[in-house]
């Protein structure tokens, strides 16, 4: 084939090219094993922490001082690919999900930090005596189909529950969320098609499974609270219903931790 190659003025390409060498792939193996998705199980008080004096005047003011963002043909081009991961960036998310306190700054949205109780009246001696922990909706779980608490404890309420019964509390009001609020079950169906059957009438007079399920929740919650008290615990559960399903917060006494002036309306 050479020869009609050199006639028609096609040159043939050679095996013989220098190609630049492959990137090393580096043995994943031989990493400390360690998944970016694993998430802490603590939260616990900073050594070191500086109340938070971040106002929503602010934020906005920070985010008006931000660059307008560039179409994206004026972006430069990306960068040539560097392969895998190396060992130094798996020991930084390792020490990424070890040192949370570290990452959190102390402020409304540290998990440890102290709320103003804003379940009781302004007048009411609880309102000054007592202080609210808030256990954040978990977006992760199942995004918005249906609440779900975030399985993360706080130190702070060491003195008045454990690691163990905060767990169980989160474990059982987890399935119940999901039993009532789940959309794709043959049960909301049967109550959305009887809600129209009916104009509506089912849903008025409480015969939905959202809200049995609402109903055995508050139960559940409500007899969780006898019990504390009967123990002599200074502890309560705040009725989900009040926080729009957004939070569990949880009443103990006021742990007398610094707040900043700033955090007021935050809170």
């Amino acid at each position: 084939m050479q020869p009609f190659n050199r006639i028609a003025g096609v040159e043939e390409v050679s095996n013989t090219q220098n190609y630049p060498p492959p990137p090393p792939i580096p043995d994943v193996e031989s990493q400390p094993a360690h998944s970016l998705h694993s998430r802490p199980s603590r939260a616990s008080l900073p050594v070191n922490r500086k109340p938070s004096r971040r106002t929503l005047h602010e934020q906005s003011s920070r985010n008006s001082l931000r660059p307008p963002s560039l179409h994206p043909s004026l972006l430069p081009p990306p960068t040539a690919w560097q392969g895998i991961p190396n060992a130094d960036y798996t020991a930084s998310a390792h020490s990424h999900d070890t040192h949370l306190e570290d990452e959190l700054p102390w402020g409304p949205s540290h998990p440890c930090f102290p709320h103003l109780n804003p379940h009781v009246a302004l007048s009411s001696p609880l309102y000054a005596s007592t202080r609210v922990i808030r256990i954040q909706r978990d977006w992760l779980a199942a995004g918005d189909l249906y609440p779900a608490l975030q399985n993360l404890y706080p130190e702070i309420l060491d003195l008045w529950m454990s690691e163990s019964e905060f767990r169980n509390v989160i474990e059982t009001l987890n399935p119940m969320l999901k039993h009532a609020f789940e959309p794709n079950t043959w049960a909301s169906w049967f109550d959305a098609l009887m809600g129209v059957a009916t104009g509506f009438l089912w849903d008025n007079f409480g015969w939905t499974g959202v809200k049995r399920g609402v109903r055995d929740m508050e139960r559940w919650v409500e007899g969780w609270n006898t019990e504390a008290e009967r123990e002599g615990r200074e502890v309560r559960l705040i009725d989900l219903r009040r926080t729009g399903f957004l939070s569990l917060d949880i009443q103990i006494p006021d742990p007398h931790i610094d707040v900043a002036d700033g955090d007021v309306m935050s809170m």
